[in-house]
């Protein structure tokens, strides 16, 4: 199970970029590209992305190209890791491309509460997806010396199934 960072953490990041969505078009273009950081700043960030083949979220390769659709909106087309072309997906930055989640250990298990968002492994029949889901209650347990021996239910954000 990870625990989300919530999207500001993502918006931060992305604000590197050049958004020139609000911008006065009259203004000179110098005027108006304002660089917000570095490419190397964004090398040390790890970005997942949510395919709309299956909802789940997959590490991100690269960035391979960007867009602006009419509405305004900014899609990127990503580079799944451990696929190959044939997979790439063009994505909304605002609502399928997050930082990559960061797993908990298992001593950490009391920072999850109730509610929270939370990446969790679905080990279905014929697919294995990692998918959002939200804490919906915790049987807290004594730990052993394996590890965590709580129970968390979790309702899948995709489906609503446990």
């Amino acid at each position: 199970m990870e625990v989300q960072t919530q999207q500001e953490s993502s918006a931060m990041a992305l604000k590197l970029f050049v958004d020139l969505s609000g911008e006065d078009s009259s203004k000179p273009l110098e005027v108006m590209q304002k660089p917000k950081g570095t490419v190397e700043d964004l090398k040390e960030l790890s970005f997942e992305a949510r395919s709309a083949k299956d909802y789940a979220w997959y590490d991100v390769e690269t960035f391979l190209n960007y867009r602006v659709l009419c509405n305004g909106e900014l899609e990127v087309r990503v580079r799944f890791a451990g696929f190959d072309k044939a997979e790439d997906e063009w994505v909304n930055v605002e609502t399928a491309v997050r930082e990559r989640s960061i797993p908990l250990e298992p001593s950490e298990c009391g920072m999850v509460n109730i509610g929270d968002l939370v990446l969790c492994y679905l080990d279905r029949e014929y697919y294995q997806l990692y998918c959002d889901a939200h804490v919906v209650d915790i049987q807290r347990q004594t730990h052993d010396d394996k590890g965590c021996t709580c129970v968390f239910v979790v309702c899948y954000d995709h489906d609503y199934s446990e």
